[in-house]
């Protein structure tokens, strides 16, 4: 792999961390096959989904929802 992570990898990566943290070689080998059969069994849409509802967005923000109440609650636009 070169040039970066693909969003499916990223995903795997944050789950396996949020699950326990291990070797980097082995994790990278793990991380690499769960991808491949998370895409295999997932849509890109689910895949993008999942990403972007548990990502941190900072200021303690996992998730779209969570970003979006901390960046825009109580501001309107009219």
């Amino acid at each position: 792999m070169q040039g970066g992570s693909t969003i499916t990898q990223q995903l795997v990566r944050n789950l396996l961390h949020q699950a326990a943290s291990r070797r980097r070689s082995a994790a990278r080998t793990t991380e690499a096959c769960l991808a491949i059969k998370l895409a295999r069994r997932k849509s890109k849409q689910w895949i993008l989904v999942a990403y972007m509802n548990q990502v941190y967005y900072g200021n303690h923000a996992y998730g779209i929802e969570a970003a979006a109440q901390t960046y825009f609650s109580g501001r309107r636009e009219d």
